[in-house]
């Protein structure tokens, strides 16, 4: 998958690919398409790559973080401005390309509750996030995670590889929630409850939180947690639970946000 489809997909990305015979999903940045940003490519450019075989999906009309509620919305107001914003894409892939896209990423990978309830309903198969993992049975529909390959580091084979040996890690009942967290609050616990706890090393389980670092994860009847009595200052924030599969030693882990407001 390539996010927002530059000009440069279609110069750089999709020689090499079509050479190699790699399917690939441009996720699009339809507002600046419509502008006629100029490093993006022209809607008949985009006809032709979709008649190649690329697949083309919904990135958003605007390109906004969803995940940081506009001033004075309540919840349900929250719903319709991220809404009016997917109609609009969704109406112009439509226009452009024939039919509607089946798949959105959303911009900047941002959610949290408010956010995915808006996009239920609105003709989705799946939405992405931009959250690292694996994708498994247990994966959730609604924002189903992708591995990074940008930048010096995690461009590399290295990485690549290290990447493709880790398992999801199925959870459920996450705290904190992704409803964002009001003002001030300070999370008293961050952790979930393993699907499948039988399946890790028993004391193989880490909390990863991105403004607070590493702490050795607590499992509990099945609820891996760890106690915490700092504030959250930052707006967003990553949260991942990490543990080793019995048996092969492989790192299983599940990434989800949570936005302060």
């Amino acid at each position: 998958t390539i996010d927002d489809g530059y000009l440069s997909t279609a110069t750089v990305a999709w020689p090499i690919l079509k050479q190699f015979g790699y399917p690939f999903t441009v996720f699009c940045y339809v507002g600046a398409v419509d502008r006629h940003f100029k490093n993006f490519p022209t809607w008949e450019l985009i006809r032709e790559m979709a008649a190649a075989g690329v697949d083309f999906e919904d990135h958003g009309y605007s390109h906004q973080r969803f995940g940081s509620r506009p001033a004075g919305l309540d919840d349900e107001e929250y719903k319709i401005w991220v809404k009016q914003d997917l109609a609009v894409s969704r109406e112009r892939l439509k226009e452009e390309l024939g039919h509607y896209p089946k798949i959105l990423a959303l911009p900047y990978g941002e959610y949290n509750k408010v956010v995915l309830e808006a996009c239920r309903g609105m003709g989705y198969e799946a939405v992405f996030s931009q959250d690292p993992g694996a994708v498994s049975a247990d994966s959730n529909i609604e924002i189903i995670p992708r591995e990074p390959i940008l930048g010096n580091e995690w461009s590399t084979l290295a990485h690549f590889v290290e990447v493709l040996q880790r398992k999801d890690l199925p959870i459920d009942s996450l705290a904190p929630s992704l409803t964002p967290l009001g003002g001030g609050r300070i999370p008293k616990r961050f952790g979930a409850r393993l699907l499948y706890p039988d399946r890790y090393v028993a004391g193989s389980f880490g909390i990863y939180v991105s403004e607070l670092g590493w702490t050795k994860g607590e499992e509990k009847d099945g609820f891996v947690s760890m106690q915490n009595d700092k504030p959250l200052e930052r707006r967003m924030n990553r949260v991942m639970i990490s543990a080793r599969e019995k048996g092969n030693n492989r790192a299983a882990v599940r990434f989800w946000m949570v936005f302060s407001e």
